[in-house]
């Protein structure tokens, strides 16, 4: 009699066990597609930010050669130029963050 309880606990825990180990393969399987989705939206999230960044930039330098066409700057005035335009674009980055 208490052999056959003690074989009943071993196979109740060894089944048990294999139920463990099943869910936590899905739940590996689930963190696995999860995941590749996250790595799927950061880079498109990524894209999406350079592009906008790039655009930025386009337009900075043909506001710049439409003032240079118009009359020649001062090295100075560039410079501020350049700067008013920079930190407006990372003021909206950080706005839009």
């Amino acid at each position: 009699m208490q052999r056959s309880v003690a074989t009943s606990a071993n196979a109740y825990c060894q089944a048990e066990h294999l139920n463990c180990r099943l869910a936590l393969e899905e739940i590996e399987k689930q963190k696995a597609e999860l995941e590749a989705k996250r790595e799927v939206v950061h880079f498109f999230e990524n894209r999406m930010r350079w592009e906008d960044q790039a655009k930025r930039k386009d337009e900075i330098f043909d506001e710049i050669r439409e003032r240079h066409a118009d009359d020649d700057l001062t090295e100075e005035e560039y410079s501020v130029t350049i700067f008013e335009k920079v930190r407006q674009g990372v003021r909206e980055r950080w706005i839009n963050s």
